[in-house]
């Protein structure tokens, strides 16, 4: 299907499963800007997503934290990318199916996270154990609730034990520093479009066109590079991935019924 001679009648460019998602995002944003460093903060942190084990994980922030964002920036490009690329999927799909889509995608992205992160986690801890370290400070860094406590534990630890403290550090802060974003379900939505309209163009800037199908396998193969070799800490490369893999499997499977389009 050829994007370019697309036009379906009644098409909105602001189609409603896109506009309760940007104003969704938008009142999410505020919440965590003007409550957090009000009583209510802990709440709104509780919305983000924290790795299983730690204390402050709950089954549904697979959900909740994907409609919270780190910075302005960041919401800013989750939310442009998600009209840019999703508003003709929508037009096409319906609400219904979009939002559906939304979701599943955002779900696998929190999925393969997590699955990813536990092993990193299952190895750190190996070797701490490996080292010298003890059940109880595994069990004291996971359950801290401030760095100010895990300091204190590994300070009375390391007095005793040889174990690398480069990698206690990164035990600690994998149980307590959330994800939050949009952009497992994004990268979702991008994948529906390179398999959708393969050969429209891309403008990267602006100014260097592409065609959408090698954007996507380059930018998935991008994100696994990233995921694997550590660069560009700070970002879920693999709740990245793993949206565009649950939306290439949702779609794949949508073709085989007949669904794929509405």
């Amino acid at each position: 299907m050829n994007y370019q001679n697309f036009s379906p009648r009644g098409y909105s460019m602001l189609p409603e499963g896109i506009k309760y998602l940007l104003v969704i995002n938008g009142i999410c944003y505020l919440a965590q800007s003007m409550l957090g460093n009000t009583p209510l903060g802990p709440f709104i942190d509780s919305l983000a997503l924290y790795q299983p084990g730690s204390s402050q994980f709950h089954f549904y922030q697979i959900i909740t934290s994907v409609f919270m964002h780190g910075s302005f920036t960041h919401l800013l490009s989750n939310m442009f990318a998600l009209w840019m690329f999703g508003t003709v999927i929508e037009n096409i799909w319906g609400t219904r199916r979009f939002i559906y889509y939304y979701l599943l995608t955002a779900v696998g992205a929190g999925v393969l996270y997590l699955g990813v992160a536990q092993i990193e986690i299952f190895f750190a801890a190996q070797e701490l154990l490996n080292s010298g370290a003890s059940e109880s400070l595994l069990h004291g860094l996971r359950m801290a609730e401030s760095t100010d406590t895990a300091n204190e534990l590994l300070a009375l630890s390391y007095a005793h034990s040889y174990f690398p403290s480069d990698v206690a550090s990164d035990y600690y802060w994998m149980y307590h520093i959330p994800v939050v974003g949009a952009s497992g379900a994004i990268f979702g939505i991008l994948m529906a479009f390179g398999m959708m309209f393969p050969n429209s163009m891309i403008y990267i800037y602006f100014l260097f066109p592409i065609r959408a199908k090698w954007f996507v396998l380059g930018y998935g193969i991008l994100e696994f590079i990233s995921g694997i070799s550590g660069i560009q800490s700070g970002v879920a490369h693999f709740a990245h991935l793993g949206g565009m893999i649950f939306g290439y499997l949702i779609i794949r499977h949508w073709k085989k019924k007949g669904l794929w389009y509405r």
